[in-house]
């Protein structure tokens, strides 16, 4: 650097003769100093006398030794032995242990020392004094000091003055005039503020007064008067002047070098204060060692001592050198990206480097810029002598473009013994501002007891690095940011409101460069801030978009102001370098999707609920939490985002949730699995959210992947109805309905079939069946316009939430059941009708078999009561298409229709009863027709009370409508006690008489009558546990978590595959609105109570056609339901309309009149286990004995199982069992057998029947007696796919002498077919038994052939094969060198 800095070789003698200046050294204080003169003179006298030579600037310019070294500094490390305290808390996790790799060294240790320095005075006109140490050392203290153009005084602080402070009040009240030369007069002051920068101009312009001027207070204008008042007009208009810039000092003016390599320099107005003669102390006799104080006179002269704090005592860093270890030269021009060295620790680590001091220089010293405004150092003290200079200094910035914000200097006699230097930065995801903190700090060390001990108590410089989190809270309520394509609105993506950092203050950190936290060498401008090797993860308290507070632990990356918020040079403004921040970004973004780093990013929530998307109810958005992974979005040229960033005040990217592996609520609590799924944002919702276009909710995709969490009943089938397991495997969740399943497009657009919700083939998830059986994604038909019905599809809520969340809840889903009161009652009745009427076709259908004059007035009373039916169908048809209550008809006619159908029922029983020609109708047609004509008198008496259904379900839906119906006046309604109490009244007066109705009403029997009588109850049960208003709402307190899946799916028939549904089909609904899924659990978050859970099912109105079209059995269903409560045991209910047998079996149809159709209703016997249900009833039959003949032991049985698992639902009948054959003998012959039939859906699980017939005969002669028998049978038997056939013959005999000698043989001979292996068996047994007195012995000889077949034989490939189930060629693929197989051993046992 030139010689005007400093001296080039500061370790060149400081007296040698090449040197500028006088030498002067005093040994009593060790006062050492060179002086200079400049354009003075030395006149001889006693004593000289030192005068100003001519008339051109003179100048005493004062040179010091050396004030500063620098020396090697260590990183900090735990010391060995040592730990942090115990947490105070058990519990609490330990703190993690600062972490580096720099071992002390030395002493000595390396250092460097700084070149000369000097203070460079005016000396103005007529200056003589005598040429005395003391009178030139005293001529110092008053001289104005000669220091670099950018070394400005501080600008005073004042009250903000604006433009509008020129003029007073009454300026208004001037003429047009007058105003108008106001105007010129403003604009010329202004152009003397913004151009010239004269104050005293400004002041005596409005001193001058006049008509709309105001007088200014006495007061100086300081610069940011001027910058305020130029700022009224355009600022282009007028362009200021551009300041001072940083430069090396020239030869005659003041440059201190202290701290190392940084040129400091006071401004004109300060002075320095210092002994003139050597300083002895009374008391020691010691000298004082000779120094030099910088002080602030004040305008009176008076001086606050240093080091008292004193406002204007301050320093400018006016230049920085560079040299060894230097990476880039330091410029006058305020730097920008690409001009700053990076951090470095060359030669060795020091207090300070490059990068430290440029930026010092620029923030304290460059005033080139117009939109920045330096800052000085302030300096409790600043003293310079012959051994070193005293630095206590402390200088704070708003950096633009670059990142020191604050340095503190603490030195002694030239020793560096405190050093803080904070810089500016962010951390990544979420933008926190927070500062970097490094200090140098000396300790003293002497090792004892570890590697590094050193003799002595040496101080070595110690630096450590730490965080302080700056901005603790950032909100993220920005709805208008999106990206370029405007696809994504970041804020839906960024589920949390707010993110509050709780870590104030991270441990002391591992060095930057480390491995584990280094960037792509960007050092500590970009890093992971580690601890002890592993990245320290801050404490984080976020809260989502339902208010919920979750907290959770994350790493981040520290981003450094100069690469979060670089600037560029316009002329002589910093202007935001969108660009290159964005491309910084990008570069963090990039480190934090390191897929070697990929656990950093992912927060562990260990299962909190958060909510991802808005809720309309509490909780219809939350999950429950396993961990979130986070990222930041970035995007090149996203002016919106750089709108957002506040012209990079703030970062340039936005935090965003990239996915989440979650436990949803609906799934665990109610299927009882712990495993959880991963999710991803869905890209409709991020571009639309929930606007009308995503009919179905949707907010998240669902990841598939192995061992997701699915809904799976198959294992737990009393948790979704017994009978039915709704399994399905979720791709989506929905706000609407929870999870979503199959095809998640179509549900957004509002449609959803069978096929898309359910799978139809076998994969990882046990196929979703009704009755165990029929694929519900065949039975459930597609829905269109989600929005307006969300029942139809299968609808998980959970919903989290106070009482009063879940109260006003109830309400709502009071309303929602009240609003379909008309629609579910009339799509009941129409099914029923619709059933009667098939009962009636069948029944004309039957009696065409019969002679037709007997039963023509019953086919005409038949015939006549159909049309009644139809029109009372017609009469309640406007109710299918009714959509809520309040728009229900009327239905003035209903009354006239149910009467005549009444009366038509009325004719038929007649009809029945009747005679003709004296002769009855056959007894089972005669008791088909009084049992559907029951029937239908029964459901007219039901569909009688749908008007009263209706009035009283206006009633409490104008009730409920004041309350829930109005959200926007909600707020206000709460906050009205007397209002709401009134309300409240209305809505409990209004439940009492429709709940007795519907409790009364078969046509909400069952699943639908529950629903809704618990959706009154709940709401009856809070209201009536308070006595007053404010009880109830003092009561509503608490909170609980509530999990529903409600599902009333619109279903059809179903048929096998390749047979016509509408025609022969195996499942016939007859009722498309019978099928209802309503499952309730109820969890207090606290867990002071255990789970509450409630499960309803049911299916009304259908058929089971087995096994259609081969059918041989049809079974009416009238409902069948299963009901199960945690406060009570497991309920089913199963009624039957009809059973015909059909087909191969229609000879049993004459049996039919034996078996009582309501019998699995309230049956002999109701077995319920976990594994499922058996209802079933077994009826024994008289005797019958005429002569010789007897048949006895007869008895007829039935049974219906519903399997919560594994086998699907199947019917047995039998004729008697195998334990009790019947028995029928004539005479000497005999025999007897059994059948037996089990059947599901898929076909026959088992059948079985025997008979076995013969003869015996015995003799009994007195002395000897004896007998012989033979029997012979057949039993069949057929299991799923195996049959067997068995014939057998039994030959015996035996005889007896005086019963002291006994014999007895038999001959047993079987022969057995197997289907399923084509073999046939035989088997031959001879058993000879002989006793004699006490003696008795027996001997039994056996043989046993098989004949023909070999289908179950095993093949050379599955004897010796890898394995016989796989193909061949992936058999061949899965043999290698090292496979061991049967083939290898064997030929290897050769070898």
């Amino acid at each position: 650097m030139p010689d005007a800095v400093a001296d080039p070789n500061p370790n060149e003698n400081f007296f040698n003769r090449n040197r500028k200046g006088r030498a002067v050294v005093r040994p009593r204080d060790l006062l050492v100093l060179r002086f200079e003169l400049s354009n003075l003179t030395v006149s001889p006298g006693k004593p000289p006398r030192l005068q100003k030579a001519g008339s051109g600037a003179a100048h005493l310019i004062v040179h010091f030794p050396p004030q500063t070294i620098t020396e090697q500094t260590f990183f900090e490390t735990r010391p060995a032995g040592t730990s942090n305290p115990p947490p105070p808390r058990p519990g609490t996790p330990d703190k993690p242990e600062p972490g580096g790799s720099e071992a002390l060294t030395g002493p000595p240790v390396r250092a460097r020392i700084a070149g000369e320095s000097r203070l460079a005075f005016k000396v103005p006109d007529g200056f003589d004094i005598p040429y005395t140490l003391e009178s030139v050392l005293e001529a110092c203290e008053t001289l104005e000091l000669s220091v670099p153009a950018n070394a400005r005084p501080p600008i005073e602080l004042a009250t903000p003055f604006g433009f509008t402070d020129l003029f007073a009040s009454t300026v208004g009240k001037l003429s047009a005039r007058q105003r108008a030369s106001l105007t010129s007069f403003a604009a010329r002051s202004l152009r003397i503020a913004a151009l010239q920068g004269d104050r005293s101009t400004i002041e005596l312009r409005q001193a001058t007064g006049g008509p709309g001027l105001k007088a200014l207070k006495p007061r100086k204008l300081s610069d940011a008067d001027l910058v305020e008042i130029g700022t009224v007009l355009d600022p282009g208009a007028f362009p200021t002047l551009r300041g001072p810039r940083p430069a090396a000092p020239g030869a005659r003016q003041t440059a201190i070098e202290l701290p190392w390599r940084l040129i400091i320099s006071p401004h004109i107005d300060e002075r320095w204060r210092h002994a003139k003669a050597p300083v002895d102390s009374e008391s020691t006799g010691r000298t004082e060692l000779w120094h030099s104080r910088l002080v602030a006179p004040q305008a009176n002269g008076d001086v606050i001592q240093p080091p008292n704090p004193d406002t204007r005592r301050t320093v400018r860093a006016v230049w920085a050198l560079t040299g060894e270890g230097s990476s880039k030269p330091m410029i006058s021009q305020f730097p920008v990206a690409g001009n700053l060295p990076l951090p470095n620790t060359t030669p060795f680590r020091m207090p300070m480097d490059d990068f430290d001091r440029f930026q010092i220089t620029h923030l304290s010293s460059n005033f080139s810029v117009s939109n920045y405004k330096p800052e000085p150092v302030g300096t409790n003290l600043l003293m310079l002598s012959a051994l070193g200079g005293w630095l206590d200094s402390r200088g704070n910035w708003d950096p633009p473009g670059l990142s020191v914000e604050e340095w503190v200097h603490r030195g002694t006699m030239g020793r560096d013994h405190y050093v803080r230097i904070v810089y500016k930065g962010f951390l990544y995801p979420f933008g926190h501002r927070v500062a970097l903190v490094k200090v140098s700090e000396r300790k003293f060390h002497n090792g004892k007891g570890t590697a590094e001990a050193v003799p002595g108590n040496t101080a070595y410089l110690r630096q450590r690095l730490f965080i302080v989190v700056r901005e603790r809270e950032r909100r993220f309520v920005d709805p208008e940011l999106t990206n370029n394509a405007g696809t994504v609105a970041l804020h839906r993506q960024m589920p949390f409101s707010s993110v509050r950092i709780l870590t104030a203050v991270t441990p002391s950190l591992d060095q930057p460069t480390s491995p584990q936290s280094a960037i792509d060498g960007f050092g500590q401008t970009l890093f992971w801030p580690c601890v002890g090797g592993s990245p320290f993860k801050f404490e984080v308290a976020a809260t989502d978009i339902d208010g919920r507070s979750v907290q959770f632990e994350l790493p981040m990356i520290f981003m450094d102001n100069t690469l979060a918020s670089p600037r560029n040079l316009q002329g002589d403004k910093l202007v935001a370098d969108f660009d290159l921040a964005e491309t910084n970004a990008q570069t963090a973004h990039e480190a934090w999707t390191d897929p070697s780093r990929a656990g950093r990013r992912v927060a562990e929530l260990k299962q909190q609920r958060i909510a991802l998307a808005p809720s309309v109810k509490a909780g219809d958005t939350s999950v429950e939490a396993v961990s979130v992974s986070f990222d930041g979005f970035s995007e090149k040229k996203n002016f919106k985002v750089r709108s957002y960033s506040n012209n990079l005040s703030r970062p340039i990217f936005y935090p965003k949730v990239e996915r989440a592996d979650i436990r949803i609520a609906a799934l665990s609590q109610l299927t009882g699995s712990g495993k959880s799924n991963k999710v991803e944002w869905n890209a409709h919702y991020l571009q639309h959210g929930f606007a009308a276009n995503n009919q179905g909710q949707v907010f998240v995709n669902v990841i598939s992947e192995l061992g997701m969490a699915q809904l799976d009943f198959s294992t737990q089938g009393d948790r979704s109805g017994g009978f039915v397991q709704p399994n399905l495997t979720p791709s989506a969740l929905s706000r609407l309905t929870g999870p979503v399943t199959g095809n998640v497009a179509n549900f957004i657009a509002g449609n959803m079939n069978g096929a898309d919700a359910f799978p139809a083939t076998l994969s990882d998830l046990p196929l979703p069946l009704l009755f165990g059986c029929i694929p519900l994604g065949d039975v459930i038909q597609a829905v269109s316009g989600l929005s307006g019905k969300p029942e139809q599809v299968p609808k998980f809520a959970s919903e989290a939430s106070t009482q009063v969340e879940s109260f006003i809840s109830g309400l709502a889903r009071l309303f929602e059941f009240v609003s379909r009161l008309a629609e579910q009652p009339g799509a009941i009745a129409d099914a029923a009708i619709e059933v009667a009427k098939n009962t009636l076709d069948d029944l004309l259908d039957q009696a065409a078999a019969y002679q037709a004059t007997l039963v023509a007035d019953a086919k005409a009373r038949v015939n006549n009561l159909k049309t009644a039916l139809l029109a009372v169908k017609t009469e309640i048809a406007p109710l299918l298409t009714v959509t809520s209550i309040d728009t229900a008809p009327a239905l003035g006619g209903l009354a006239g229709a149910l009467t005549n159908a009444q009366t038509a029922a009325n004719q038929l029983r007649t009809a029945a009863n009747a005679q003709v020609g004296g002769v009855s109708l056959p007894s089972g047609f005669r008791q088909s027709l009084l049992q559907i004509a029951g029937q239908i008198e029964t459901a007219l008496s039901d569909i009688a009370t749908i008007t009263t259904l209706i009035t009283q379900g206006k009633a409490l839906f104008q009730a409920l409508d004041a309350i829930v119906g109005q959200p926007d006046q909600l707020a206000d309604l709460l906050g009205d006690p007397g209002e709401l109490g009134t309300r409240l009244t209305a809505v409990k007066n209004a439940i009492a008489p429709l709940r007795s109705t519907v409790s009364g009403s078969r046509l909400l029997d069952g699943a639908p009558k529950q629903a809704i009588i618990g959706a009154m109850d709940i709401v009856l049960q809070v209201l009536d546990a308070a006595a007053d208003l404010l009880k109830l709402l003092e009561m509503l307190t608490g909170d609980e978590l509530t999990i529903r899946f409600d599902w009333n799916p619109p279903i059809d028939n179903w048929a096998l595959p390749g047979v016509d549904r509408a025609k022969d089909p195996l499942f016939r609904a007859n009722d498309k609105r019978g099928f209802l899924v309503a499952v309730e659990a109820k969890v207090k978050k606290n867990g002071s109570s255990a789970p509450k859970i409630s499960v309803v099912c049911s299916l009304k109105h259908f058929d089971l056609v087995l096994i259609a079209p081969a059918s041989f059995i049809e079974l009416n269903f009238e409902k069948i339901e299963f009901r199960v409560d945690s406060g009570a045991k497991m309920d089913v209910d199963v009624l039957l309309n009809d059973i015909k047998f059909v087909g191969p079996l229609s000879f049993v149809e004459t049996l039919r009149d034996l078996i009582p159709l309501d019998g699995f209703s309230d049956p002999p016997f109701l077995d319920i286990t976990p594994q499922g249900i058996d209802a079933g009833f077994s009826l024994t039959l008289p005797s019958i004995a005429i002569g010789l003949f007897n048949l006895s032991n007869l008895s007829l049985g039935a049974g219906f199982t519903v399997p919560f698992i594994g086998q699907p639902l199947s019917v047995r009948f039998n004729f008697c069992t195998r334990e009790q054959p019947f028995n029928l003998t004539v005479s000497l012959f005999g025999g007897g057998g059994f059948f037996g039939i089990t059947l599901d859906p898929h076909g026959i699980q088992i059948l079985e029947a025997s008979f076995e017939f013969g003869a015996s005969i015995s003799i009994d002669l007195g002395v000897a007696s004896g007998g012989v028998h033979v029997m012979a049978g057949i039993y069949f038997r057929m299991e799923n796919d195996a049959c067997s056939l068995t014939g057998y013959f039994r030959l015996g005999g035996y005889v007896s002498v005086l019963g002291l000698i006994s014999a007895s043989l038999e001959l047993y001979l079987e022969l057995r077919y197997e289907f399923e292996t084509g073999k046939c068996v035989g088997k031959a047994q001879l058993t000879i038994e002989i006793e004699i007195f006490m003696f008795s012995t027996s001997v039994t000889v056996t043989c046993e052939r098989k004949f023909a077949g070999s289908n179950g034989d095993p093949t050379f490939r599955d004897l010796m094969g890898v394995d016989a189930a796989l193909p061949v060629d992936d058999e061949l693929a899965l043999i290698g060198i090292d496979t061991d197989y049967a083939w290898r051993e064997y030929v290897e046992a050769f070898a």
